[in-house]
């Protein structure tokens, strides 16, 4: 991930209980973004709010989200929580410390 889109978000570092991810794609194993996810299990919806680096823009992506090197489709778009439901296997997750 050496060309990273950096992000702010202070708020959701400060929440006791989260911790940084790194996601990639099941398929091709592309490192995808980095995500402060609150609260232990997996990641179910993909808030925008809470991406701090992506390797592509992942905010022009409309109706579904899809890896940009396979096209393998990783999420679709909730309008109730701002965000992607991911479609589970798709993505790998792993901690960042």
């Amino acid at each position: 991930m050496n060309n990273l889109n950096k992000f702010k978000n202070p708020y959701y570092k400060k929440i006791r209980g989260s911790v940084l991810l790194e996601l990639t794609c099941a398929h091709c194993k592309t490192a995808l973004l980095h995500y402060q996810k609150v609260g232990k299990g997996n990641v179910r919806v993909l808030h925008l709010e809470r991406i701090v680096a992506a390797t592509f823009d992942c905010f022009k992506q409309a109706k579904q989200l899809t890896c940009p090197t396979c096209g393998t489709r990783l999420g679709l778009f909730d309008e109730k929580h701002f965000g992607y439901r991911m479609i589970r296997g798709h993505t790998m997750q792993r901690f960042l410390f």
